[in-house]
């Protein structure tokens, strides 16, 4: 897949534990958690970590990680270090476009806490006229954002921690561009009751102004679905 940048929010307050550990270094399969839910992605290669930016809230244990970790696993990223926690992943993934020079290929944003395999590498955007894909499984656990699509496949609507389909998704979300990814998040920002959850700004409801946007919006389906952050 021709992709511009991967877009990874971590910048959460429950990111770090009390112990100071992070999430991401949790063991998973033999190796650390973000390493291998990221490295089984079908975009990532060796030699794309320059792809991937990663938005960390600012402390002196995020530091460390970005060194101990982050330069190891992903030598040529960029790192995004926020002084005040944002009010959710889209407007920390907001900050992340600053880095981006590669305008009209796709941005994929991924909040990388849960592994699946997925093997789509082909995305043809602009026959389409597809302005986001988002990745789902069949679930009906309220724990995570959902998209519903009529009769004929059309997409309707996204909702957080809303069950109205089986749709669950991944947490990984494609956007067509940068500007889509942009003005959808300004979108959602002017329809701030509508948009947020929790006084939150997520990821997956930002598809509904993708939509509005005039752009088609589809799933793809991923199969063996982990997550971790669900007990």
């Amino acid at each position: 897949m021709i992709f511009s940048s991967v877009i990874v929010p971590l910048a959460g307050p429950d990111f770090i534990d009390k112990n100071g550990k992070s999430k991401a270094e949790i063991i998973l399969d033999s190796d650390p958690l973000l390493l291998s839910v990221l490295s089984t992605r079908p975009w990532y290669d060796e030699g794309s970590s320059d792809k991937f930016i990663f938005v960390l809230f600012d402390s002196h244990h995020t530091r460390s990680f970005s060194k101990r970790c982050l330069l190891n696993w992903f030598p040529n990223c960029k790192t995004i270090f926020l002084s005040e926690y944002t009010r959710g992943a889209a407007l920390s993934s907001l900050s992340a476009l600053s880095l981006i020079k590669d305008f009209n290929k796709p941005i994929i944003v991924d909040l990388a806490d849960i592994s699946y395999e997925y093997n789509c590498k082909n995305l043809n955007f602009e026959a389409e006229n597809l302005g986001a894909i988002a990745l789902t499984f069949i679930s009906n656990n309220k724990d995570y954002s959902y998209l519903s699509f009529d009769e004929l496949g059309s997409f309707v609507v996204a909702k957080e921690k809303e069950v109205i389909s089986e749709n669950a998704s991944a947490g990984t979300y494609i956007f067509r561009n940068f500007s889509i990814l942009a003005q959808s998040i300004g979108l959602a920002v002017d329809d701030e009751k509508n948009q947020t959850f929790n006084d939150l700004f997520y990821v997956c409801p930002l598809f509904n102004k993708v939509k509005e946007l005039g752009y088609k919006v589809i799933s793809h389906q991923v199969d063996n679905v982990k997550d971790i952050k669900i007990k």
